[in-house]
């Protein structure tokens, strides 16, 4: 799913964030907001996070014995998952803030790749880190992109959309795929995934600490 059709699937849950603004300003002036900064190094760190998953989650099942039809299956059901969450968030995100929520999905993450680096054998937990795609890429993703339209407004939010999308997919994926990549072929899937749950923790803590805007 590209960050076009994520953001056009997610315009519906930007207009019910609670606390929205339309403070002016110019690009800079935005950028330049902690909680914007927190929230776009967030962004690329979880863009690199799930790097591994990307990259090597077939392989790592292959390897560990699993079919490729079953991996398929693991696959589609993270999937079924996150479509699921999709069509619920507008709701969500009437309840909770886009910060709480961007920040669980943050610390999700880091588990859930704990969970498949090191518990991958072990299907009922294999099968929680599947379900758990439904929070670290569905609903981290409305709850972002949701932050991204409150703080790029006017003649600013076509802008802030292209740099969330540069940053996150373009800089954060590059860089997930290549230490992935670097770190597989040295230390093997359990540290690469170790690694991509280090990234994902690391973005929970930035957002715990800046993510929110001053009163």
């Amino acid at each position: 799913m590209t960050a076009q059709r994520i953001a056009k699937l997610l315009a519906p849950a930007s207009v019910v964030l609670v606390g929205a603004s339309d403070t002016p300003g110019t690009l800079g002036d935005v950028v330049r907001r902690p909680e914007v900064v927190a929230l776009l190094v967030a962004a690329i760190l979880m863009a690199a996070a799930h790097g591994p998953y990307y990259t090597f989650f077939t392989i790592y099942l292959v390897d560990t014995g699993y079919s490729k039809s079953l991996a398929g299956w693991l696959w589609a059901l993270g999937v079924i998952c996150e479509v699921g969450v999709f069509l619920v968030m507008p709701r969500v995100l009437k309840r909770i803030s886009a910060e709480t929520v961007v920040l669980i999905t943050l610390a999700t993450a880091a588990l859930r790749f704990l969970l498949i680096g090191w518990w991958v054998d072990n299907m009922p937990v294999l099968l929680f880190a599947q379900f758990l795609h439904a929070l670290t890429f569905a609903a981290y993703h409305a709850a972002a992109i949701g932050l991204v339209h409150r703080y790029f407004t006017g003649r600013n939010q076509a802008r802030g959309q292209a740099l969330y999308n540069s940053l996150a997919f373009g800089i954060g994926g590059t860089v997930g795929t290549l230490y992935a990549g670097a770190v597989w072929q040295h230390y093997g899937g359990a540290f690469t995934f170790t690694t991509a749950a280090a990234c994902a923790g690391v973005a929970a803590v930035v957002f715990a600490l800046k993510g929110h805007p001053k009163p």
